[in-house]
């Protein structure tokens, strides 16, 4: 049976040999359970999703799927360069309410918000810059022309790889806006990109 659990594993930087670690199972065990070689059990899904911070059911594929379209892949907690374009955001315990309150305060009502931190330039002349903070809403999929987008751009073949990105959606593509011509190629919207969010607010911390 087709999984995510490699897309998943990959996705945090881990390993066979690391995911097992934190399962407490052996290497070949999950990669017997990756290749659909093992059945995935109630039993196994439940230890894996504890490892892998996630929902038991994201560990899986709907019936008939092959596993290769994005708009079905669960998200990604970051990306697979060296160098990611965004990040999960990251606040001390000291800074959370005064960073909660920011949330509330700039998207009031919405349980549903997911906080990154802008790393590239891509949307550099938007206004997005290194060090921003961007308030996605993960309950808004259906993005409009000219919404700026929390993104992943998957690639089956090397999972590591997977990117997640901000970018503005001009059907059918995402697009950059940004001064930098490595970000100038636009990139149509396929089953190998999800569009995980629509960005609403941002903010931007005194150093």
């Amino acid at each position: 049976m087709v999984n995510h659990i490699k897309q998943l594993r990959t996705s945090r930087g881990l390993s066979q040999q690391g995911l097992a670690d934190l399962v407490g199972t052996s290497n070949q065990q999950i990669s017997l359970l990756e290749a659909g070689d093992r059945q995935l059990t109630q039993h196994w899904m439940e230890r894996i999703s504890k490892a892998l911070e996630c929902r038991p059911s994201d560990l899986m594929v709907d019936d008939g799927d092959d596993g290769n379209d994005a708009r079905d892949a669960p998200p990604f907690r970051g990306g697979g360069l060296s160098m990611p374009e965004i990040e999960r955001f990251e606040v001390d315990d000291d800074e959370r309410q005064a960073v909660d309150a920011i949330v509330a305060a700039l998207h009031p009502g919405h349980s549903s918000s997911d906080l990154w931190t802008v790393k590239g330039r891509a949307l550099e002349v938007a206004g997005y810059l290194p060090g921003d903070t961007v308030i996605v809403d993960l309950s808004r999929v259906d993005a409009k022309t000219g919404d700026v987008v929390c993104a992943q751009i998957y690639d089956w073949e090397n999972p590591d790889k997977t990117r997640t990105v901000l970018r503005i959606f001009e059907p059918p593509y995402l697009v950059s806006f940004s001064a930098d011509p490595k970000f100038h190629k636009p990139e149509l919207v396929d089953n190998h990109i999800a569009v995980k969010g629509i960005v609403v607010a941002s903010f931007r911390r005194n150093k």
